[in-house]
């Protein structure tokens, strides 16, 4: 690339501002024409410099870092579904059965066991933990990170700068923040998509065939990773791409498309025979139902009629802003004018954007819905971003506030909820602090000023502080509080000691191993489903072992004082023995549903 040419004359729209730090002037301005930058460089506008400044280069890592920290220090695994897959790996560890996921006993057909064996690679060195199953969520947000840029550089070997572009865009996301350290499959499932959409993109601009080792390996896994869903973010790019590469059909001759189908079908052979190594085992331990479920049932059932989540086909419409804010509210990024770009760039704005419409649009045709389906997008998505962000102004007028103004409305609402009281409510919101809505009030006046006075190479800089800011601000005011309602803590010595005398114990209601990795448990508990059966459970279990139950409100007056009461999962959780539950009618029919 040309040396850049300074010149003591810069552009009017872009003055330089006294006391600016590097880390504002991530943008360059554009040059005059005959300051030596290429010519289809001249009109691409305010781009981040980011080469040869590697402390600016890190700072989204840097980023992810501190809301790691963050989320790790005030929070541990929350249900039920961070405690049930949780659970399902504690049992396939102490079972020593690495092949056939279990949750209480019962063969757990919902989810492959990439997660699964990821938590057991953490336990393998240091023993068994409830540390491991935190850190890695976020391990694997960084290793997405790093699949993207990988991915950015394969896409346009002719933009350096599109690697800290996306990797700017990617950790400024909130909700993908949000979402990164939780423990689950789809940002996991992101990372073996990135990885297999590698492939395709080398096979763009160039003309190189399409690998089909890398991309048949990595569409294993990603099958291994969440199921015959990975198909959808990943199948489409790989089938398109020739016209992707080459619009218009009259472009590619039979030959060509011949020998592409040819090698996207070995590379699905491939990922299937690599799901086949886990599949055809776990389906002859799990027996016929199971079978079943893994092979088909389960697919079939979220496509064609939901059995869980089932939400109309524009579900997902109005969440699209919070998915990406706050770029969301930047409009010079979805407006800006596509600028000059060589054919390799063209292409792989092309298949970006056609990956992201066409999973979008399966993703809306499946009945079941689920915002965090859509976390596998959002590096794409912001892939596309970073592609058109050469030619991009943030600074556009009065519509560059609208972010200030989202995070301000969020400030309304803690004191919303902390002076119009509802009964459904967590217990803890009344425990809101009254300086949440003044810190949020601050990030967006300072965001406001940031939008009235950014330029070219500060404008960016604004929104991803005020989206990181955000998401602070909301771990330290709201998820600390909420995790109150989320400690065991207290319970688990009941549960240890009635599993080791051999009394057992009983749940009322549905238990999905809330308990299980925190207490070491082993033995799955009763549940007994109506005021008949706790009667029958009571009079048949040791007088000492204990019985749960989550409720609303308070405990009515008559009733035998409980071993225990305690927030759980914004109610309240109480216990009895299985004595005073068989000696006490009252109490019998207070526990009946």
């Amino acid at each position: 690339m040309p040396a850049v040419v300074h010149h003591s004359r810069r552009p009017p729209s872009f003055p330089r501002r006294r006391g600016s730090s590097p880390a504002c002037r991530l943008l360059t301005v554009a040059c005059p024409r005959n300051s030596g930058w290429r010519h289809d460089e001249i009109h691409q506008g305010p781009e981040m410099r980011t080469t040869g400044r590697p402390v600016v280069a890190a700072m989204p890592f840097l980023a992810v870092f501190l809301v790691a920290g963050v989320d790790v220090t005030l929070r541990g695994l929350w249900p039920v579904d961070e405690t049930r897959y949780a659970a399902v790996a504690w049992e396939m560890w102490w079972r020593g059965d690495l092949v056939l996921p279990r949750l209480l006993g019962e063969p757990y057909s919902h989810k492959p066991p990439l997660l699964f064996w990821l938590i057991h690679a953490g336990w393998l060195p240091f023993g068994v933990n409830d540390l491991w199953p935190r850190l890695l969520p976020w391990c694997l947000a960084l290793a997405q990170l790093l699949a993207l840029r990988a991915l950015a550089r394969d896409l346009a070997p002719d933009q350096p700068r599109l690697p800290d572009h996306v990797t700017w865009l990617h950790s400024g996301l909130s909700l993908w923040l949000a979402w990164a350290g939780v423990l689950a499959f789809d940002v996991l499932l992101g990372c073996c998509v990135l990885m297999a959409l590698r492939p395709v993109a080398r096979s763009l601009g160039k003309g190189q065939p399409l690998a089909v080792l890398p991309l048949g390996a990595w569409l294993g896994l990603a099958l291994l990773a969440k199921g015959p869903v990975a198909l959808i973010f990943v199948l489409p790019a790989a089938l398109m791409a020739p016209w992707f590469n080459k619009p218009g059909s009259a472009n590619l001759g039979v030959p060509e498309v011949a020998a592409h189908g040819l090698r996207v079908a070995l590379a699905m052979l491939l990922a299937l025979g690599l799901a086949a190594l886990w599949v055809l085992p776990a389906a002859s331990l799990g027996g016929e139902a199971y079978a079943n479920a893994i092979l088909w049932g389960q697919f079939a059932g979220r496509v064609v009629h939901s059995f869980a989540h089932r939400e109309p086909w524009w579900r997902y419409l109005p969440w699209l802003p919070l998915l990406l804010f706050p770029w969301s509210l930047c409009p010079g990024l979805f407006l800006a004018r596509q600028a000059v770009a060589e054919a390799q760039t063209r292409a792989a704005r092309r298949l970006v954007a056609g990956t992201v419409l066409t999973a979008f649009l399966i993703l809306s045709g499946i009945s079941g819905k689920q915002l965090h389906y859509l976390v596998p997008l959002l590096p794409l998505a912001v892939l596309w971003l970073a592609l058109r962000l050469p030619c991009a102004e943030v600074h556009s007028g009065p519509r560059a506030p609208a972010v200030a103004v989202g995070i301000a409305a969020c400030a309304l609402a803690p004191v919303a909820l902390g002076f119009i009281g509802h009964p459904r409510w967590p217990l803890w919101v009344p425990e809101l602090s009254p300086l949440l809505p003044l810190a949020l009030l601050a990030l967006a006046v300072a965001g406001w000023h940031i939008a009235r006075v950014a330029h070219g190479d500060r404008a960016f800089m604004g929104p991803w502080i005020q989206g990181l800011g955000l998401l602070l601000l909301l771990q330290i005011g709201v998820v600390r509080l909420a995790d109150s309602d989320f400690r065991p803590q207290a319970i688990l010595p009941y549960l240890q000691q009635a599993e080791r005398a051999g009394h057992g114990w009983a749940y009322l209601g549905g238990y999905a191993g809330e308990f299980d990795l925190s207490g070491r448990l082993r033995e799955p508990p009763t549940l007994p489903g109506d005021a008949r059966a706790v009667s029958t459970w009571a009079a048949q279990a040791h007088p000492q072992a204990p019985l749960l139950r989550m409720f609303r409100g308070e405990l009515p007056a008559g009733l035998p004082p409980p071993l225990l009461v305690q927030r759980w999962r914004g109610k309240r959780l109480v216990m009895w023995r299985a004595a005073d539950i068989a000696g006490n009618a009252q109490l019998r029919e207070f526990l009946g549903p």
